[in-house]
């Protein structure tokens, strides 16, 4: 790129936070430049699984706690929100983009609208995007615009959903894409097999997309290992192959050296109502990206900012 193109950069937060205080948020920031090369504008894009009994009480409190977080001296307001385990964009996610146009002021926040495949009414992929800084298009219709549902729910019960973004006011040369995926859950063969199949559908689709495509592989993608045959798969050679930006490469299950990355559940067993179980021990939650996210030029990721939002990494494993 030229001097005078723009230069972004991603600014990322996982999702540690309960999901009625089951996980955290991985959180990740864009970032655009002028000539100078000195930030102007930045993008804080989420992943959060907020399990499937609608919003938590205290949701709002996380989710303007996620806006105040600081990496790298820059603290905003999330603009764009992957969302996992909703029934929907008019029924929970609704109630999501209600809590925060409460915090923001009416109209700062929309959804998406179409509603992707699911063998389970409550358990659907959406998102949510801040109207102010975000150009989206919601299509009433599949595979148009900006949102297209990838899969067919006869060998991935959960569809991945595809959304085009980009920074308002800005050309299509700062667009990226957001897969946004809940994988297969289990640590057994026959799961692992399964999120295989859903990783083969996605790596087809994005592989497809133009050359240097700028792509985002986010959401609760059950992960317990890199040798995941899911994981190999997404980060393969190709046109759109994953990088995990922040090189946690291993053995993510029950290992505290990944305590500072894990995202899951912080209650284990004998929790209160409404908790989900499995403790803070396992890495599920993902922003993987393409190469173009990395490469210092253009719309880029800022080293740094992604980070498991809620998570300390003092929770035993």
């Amino acid at each position: 790129m030229n001097g005078n193109q723009r230069h972004w950069g991603v600014y990322a937060i996982d999702r540690t936070l309960p999901r009625i205080l089951r996980w955290a948020l991985w959180t990740a920031f864009l970032a655009a430049a002028g000539a100078g090369n000195s930030a102007q504008a930045q993008l804080r894009v989420v992943t959060y699984n907020t399990h499937f009994d609608g919003p938590f009480p205290g949701l709002g409190t996380v989710l303007q706690a996620i806006g105040q977080s600081e990496r790298n001296g820059i603290a905003k307001p999330i603009d764009v929100l992957l969302l996992q385990e909703q029934d929907g964009p008019t029924g929970d996610t609704q109630q999501i983009v209600n809590i925060l146009n409460g915090i923001y002021g009416a109209g700062t926040y929309a959804h998406g609208n179409l509603v992707g495949g699911s063998t389970d009414s409550s358990d659907r992929q959406t998102l949510i995007y801040n109207s102010g800084t975000i150009q989206f298009t919601p299509t009433l219709l599949p595979n148009l615009n900006d949102e297209a549902a990838i899969g067919s729910t006869a060998s991935q019960p959960r569809q991945t959903m595809r959304y085009r973004l980009r920074p308002l006011s800005y050309d299509t040369s700062a667009q990226f894409y957001a897969y946004n995926s809940h994988y297969k859950a289990n640590d057994d063969a026959a799961s692992e097999a399964q999120r295989l199949v859903e990783a083969n559908a996605i790596r087809i689709n994005a592989d497809a997309l133009p050359d240097d495509t700028h792509i985002i592989f986010a959401g609760d993608h059950n992960f317990y290992r890199s040798t995941d045959d899911a994981f190999e798969r997404l980060t393969s050679a190709g046109d759109a192959q994953a990088k995990d930006p922040i090189n946690r490469i291993g053995n993510w299950h029950n290992t505290s050296s990944f305590s500072d990355i894990h995202t899951q559940a912080p209650c284990f067993s004998g929790c209160p109502a409404g908790f989900t179980t499995g403790g803070m021990d396992d890495r599920f939650d993902f922003q993987l990206m393409t190469a173009e996210f990395l490469d210092g030029e253009g719309l880029d990721f800022i080293p740094g900012s992604y980070y498991s939002f809620g998570t300390n990494g003092s929770l035993p494993c």
